[in-house]
């Protein structure tokens, strides 16, 4: 809903670069300064913003960091394969760097938890 002249008003300083960052986006975006500003911080409020990462975005990011790691563990499995070792020896290995990381994995969510209470 588009502000009314009865709405509270705040007087804000900026550096020039910002200003005409402003502009630019207002134009592009077919909005008014002022527009532009209360959808960005509304943004940042909602945690949609740009930067400003929401709650499912971070469950997301963390989701693909684990699978990305399993996918690293596969490789290094893999490459040391073709370097030498034998094939129980190596499925041992990468069987017991997925188990660590799976016990890591509940202690770093706890860290990330606390430092976010913090």
């Amino acid at each position: 809903m588009p502000p009314k002249q009865t709405d509270p008003q705040f007087k804000l300083r900026m550096t020039p670069e910002i200003k005409d960052a402003i502009e630019t986006a207002a134009a592009r975006n077919n909005r008014s300064m002022n527009a532009e500003i209360l959808a960005r911080l509304q943004a940042s409020i909602d945690g949609t913003a740009e930067g400003m990462p929401s709650t499912d975005l971070l469950a997301d990011l963390r989701e693909e960091r684990g699978r990305l790691e399993r996918l690293l563990a596969e490789y290094v499995f893999l490459f040391r394969a073709d370097v030498g070792g034998s094939p129980e020896e190596l499925r041992k290995q990468f069987d017991e760097i997925q188990r660590s990381r799976e016990r890591e994995r509940p202690r770093a969510a706890d860290r990330v938890a606390k430092e976010g209470r913090d």
